[in-house]
């Protein structure tokens, strides 16, 4: 038994980024089996749908992360803090998988705040050598252009088919060449995915003094043994504050984060 989608614009399918950059053009009925998505997918409906509910085929098509653990701790802070005055903010954001849910998530939560997303989109600079020098596990991201195969005008299209282009603003650009850009800006979430120690510490010193009282700062790499970088400027850069990182566990996942006092 299928349902049929009958798509009036290109459709992008996360396949790798070389399917996603140039589109696919459906001209003809897809079948879609009913047990894998059991109700016909346009973007309208994927929005109106609770993006932490969207089935694992969903999430790929409009290349959102929320079958992730992961994904339920974001959800779960993001939700403690909406009522926490402040903008939020993701340093790291390379396809936008994590961005794009909590983008959603906020809209469908009718709040009006905005998220602003940080990212070279040009993969690591040299700084990840100072990384690669600290040790901690090897992997195929960890060296100078890492995390390059993305694309900032995939992930615009991407923001302005969800509409969330009024609530998203991208930040291109390497971290200390970009923050300012959000100075006057307070926090309430920041979502910290930058890997690198140098980053960490920028992003730390940019928004630690901007988070409002009882904002969170997730901190992704923390207990990442490829990169221990993070937790090296985390510790240090909390050794004379107040606040110190605390574990949040969901299921069996489990992630530090610090709260603003």
């Amino acid at each position: 038994m299928y349902a049929y989608l009958e798509p009036r614009k290109p459709l992008l399918i996360s396949r790798g980024l070389p399917d996603i950059e140039r589109g696919i053009t459906v001209r003809q009925s897809i079948a879609i089996p009913l047990l894998a998505l059991p109700r016909v997918v346009t973007t309208r409906t994927a929005r109106s749908k609770p993006v932490e509910t969207w089935p694992a085929l969903l999430s790929r098509i409009q290349g959102v992360n929320v079958s992730e653990s992961n994904a339920r701790i974001i959800f779960h802070l993001v939700e403690e803090t909406l009522a926490v005055e402040g903008s939020l903010a993701e340093c790291g954001v390379y396809r936008g998988g994590s961005l794009l849910a909590i983008a959603l998530y906020i809209a469908q939560h009718a709040s009006p705040k905005k998220i602003f997303g940080f990212d070279s989109f040009e993969g690591f600079d040299a700084s990840v050598s100072t990384d690669i020098s600290m040790g901690g596990q090897e992997a195929i991201h960890k060296r100078i252009g890492g995390f390059e195969d993305t694309s900032l005008t995939v992930l615009r299209k991407r923001i302005r088919a969800l509409g969330l282009a009024e609530s998203v603003t991208l930040i291109p650009g390497f971290f200390a060449d970009t923050l300012d850009q959000c100075a006057e800006e307070r926090f309430s979430f920041v979502h910290l995915d930058c890997d690198l120690h140098d980053s960490y510490n920028d992003c730390l010193g940019f928004f630690y003094p901007r988070m409002t009282s009882k904002g969170v700062i997730l901190l992704d790499e923390y207990d990442d043994p490829i990169y221990p970088g993070c937790r090296l400027a985390v510790d240090a850069f909390f050794s004379d504050r107040p606040e110190k990182p605390i574990r949040i566990a969901i299921g069996n996942y489990r992630k530090w984060c610090v709260r603003k006092a």
